[in-house]
């Protein structure tokens, strides 16, 4: 720079002497005030978006009770079908219980306990015409001495062969 030139911050010029800075004041405009029309335009618009949000929330909270209703109906229907579940499974507890079917043979259908039970057990003879009339095959020799010795078939295993026969 040259002598006797002050340099002014911002503004981008020298001045020649140095009591004679001229300050530049920065460019002013006027401010417009906006009209009439855009502020109505911009409160009816802003207000045309806050009744949309608060309908917006009463679909929401209308969607939401009715939501609400519905799970709680069910919610009773549940609790209802359970309780009757429980009912009907009480019941056909107390129908199956050993001594309603006793009472119910004794009073009903007239049966009565007898003096003494027996259980018959078929011996090894009649297992052997029974599956001999029947045209099955016999256990061979081995098998009969075991039965026979209290070491073969039991009960279970030699039922089969009898078929229908007592």
């Amino acid at each position: 720079m040259p002598a006797g030139v002050i340099a002014v911050p911002g503004l981008g010029i020298g001045a020649s002497q140095p009591d004679e800075v001229v300050a530049r004041r920065p460019r002013l405009r006027i401010a417009v005030r906006p009209s009439r029309r855009r502020v109505a335009g911009i409160a009816f618009a802003s207000a045309t978006v806050t009744l949309l949000a608060l309908f917006a929330a009463a679909v929401f909270q209308t969607v939401l009770v009715q939501g609400q209703q519905r799970l709680d109906r069910l919610d009773r229907q549940v609790s209802q079908a359970q309780d009757r579940f429980d009912r009907l499974r009480a019941d056909v507890a107390e129908l199956e219980s050993p001594e309603r079917i006793v009472a119910v043979a004794n009073h009903r259908l007239g049966m009565v306990q007898p003096d003494t039970i027996t259980y018959l057990a078929p011996t090894l003879e009649q297992v052997v015409a029974v599956v001999s009339a029947s045209g099955r095959s016999l256990p061979d020799e081995a098998e009969v001495d075991a039965a026979i010795a209290g070491e073969g078939p039991n009960w279970s295993q030699l039922k089969p062969f009898m078929g229908s026969a007592p």
